[in-house]
């Protein structure tokens, strides 16, 4: 059998966009030792804009233990505000014959197994391949944080959908919303993170590498400075808060602007681990998920987590590791920041029950995980 990762995007140096896609792949190889092929179509009009690296149509990456996995990322236009008119057919059109030539190129049949990032991909490509005539196992990870086109997706006839894989309890729901469900056999595997990168680091000695105050009492956000994270309703609590410093990781269209800042930015994503570890808990009073990542994250790193009471954390966030807030009410919020600051023995609790956590969300878990759906089809 062959692996095949199907997604919008591929991060690459310079652009790390949709790491999840390339940590599902790369387990895929490095720890089962799959045969492990990616089809990602690239964007040139995004990379040009973005000032992004484009890569080649076809290129091989090696993996530290020598096994490799192929990636097919022939380019495509995309335009703005698409939603409808001559820009939308020219754009489809264009992403259409890119993945067309990416499976004729990967050579994609019968007995492959296809694992297609969100539903929107997800449809485009059991298209492309409906146009080929070509017919193989395609399934779809339900990890979008919010489902945009779900009536689209609800009335799209899939030819080659065989399993559906739900990142959360949310998803699940939303799924049964959309009368998704009743297209293929579900199985529910929240996302996974890398322990060989995310694990417990000496805080003293990485506040010490980052110059960062010692006796400081420090939260950490990672994530998108947009509304949907919480990002405003977290910096508005932090500018009610003399002693409590922060971390914000990330990039976005609402940066915060409260005192006592002592990092915002883009970090590369093996760098994050020393950020995270320097910090005391982790917050991320999100809206809307899948599953995020960056919380198995924090929890692979041991932090304690302040984070929403909603069904995309039910089964990666429980009492003893985490304070559940509604992220829309910030007295809770700010109750959750104090009560973990000061309480040095309930951070020490919460910090041995993260990573016991942790330790079941691990991507080689997750991974042995997705092929046991696979032997199942």
């Amino acid at each position: 059998m062959r692996f095949v990762m199907v997604s919008k995007h591929y991060p690459v140096e310079g652009d790390p966009i949709f790491v999840f896609s390339q940590q599902i792949a790369e387990a895929m190889a490095y720890y089962h030792n799959v045969e492990t092929v990616v089809i990602s179509p690239q964007s040139i009009t995004r990379k040009l804009i973005h000032r992004k690296r484009i890569t080649k149509s076809v290129y091989k990456k090696e993996l530290d233990n020598g096994n490799t996995l192929t990636v097919y990322a022939y380019p495509y236009l995309t335009f703005s505000d698409t939603k409808k008119g001559f820009l939308k057919k020219l754009q489809d059109a264009s992403n259409q014959r890119a993945l067309r030539r990416c499976i004729k190129k990967a050579k994609i049949g019968e007995t492959d197994y296809c694992y297609s990032m969100f539903w929107e991909m997800g449809k485009q490509f059991d298209e492309a391949l409906s146009k080929l005539k070509i017919n193989t196992n395609l399934i779809v990870e339900s990890s979008e944080s919010v489902l945009q086109n779900g009536n689209e997706i609800e009335e799209y006839n899939f030819n080659n959908l065989k399993a559906i894989v739900c990142v959360s309890s949310e998803k699940v729901n939303e799924c049964n919303r959309f009368n998704l469900i009743e297209k293929a056999p579900y199985v529910l595997i929240p996302n996974g993170f890398d322990a060989n990168v995310f694990k417990p680091l000496d805080k003293k000695s990485m506040r010490e590498k980052l110059n960062l105050p010692q006796e400081a009492f420090i939260i950490a956000f990672v994530g998108s400075f947009i509304p949907r994270k919480g990002i405003i309703e977290l910096n508005h609590v932090l500018k009610s808060l003399d002693d409590v410093y922060s971390i914000f990781i990330g990039g976005g269209p609402n940066p915060p602007d409260c005192e006592h800042i002592l990092f915002k930015g883009s970090l590369d994503h093996d760098n994050i681990p020393e950020y995270l570890c320097a910090a005391d808990v982790f917050v991320l009073p999100t809206k809307h998920e899948g599953c995020a990542n960056v919380i198995v994250e924090a929890l692979g790193c041991g932090l304690p987590i302040i984070s929403s009471k909603r069904d995309f954390n039910k089964e990666i966030l429980d009492d003893d590791c985490a304070i559940l807030i509604d992220p829309d009410n910030e007295d809770q919020l700010k109750e959750a920041i104090l009560k973990i600051k000061n309480d040095e023995k309930l951070r020490e609790k919460m910090s041995e029950a993260s990573y016991s956590m942790g330790k079941t969300l691990t991507i080689e878990m997750r991974t042995k995980n997705i092929l046991a759906v696979i032997k199942n089809i």
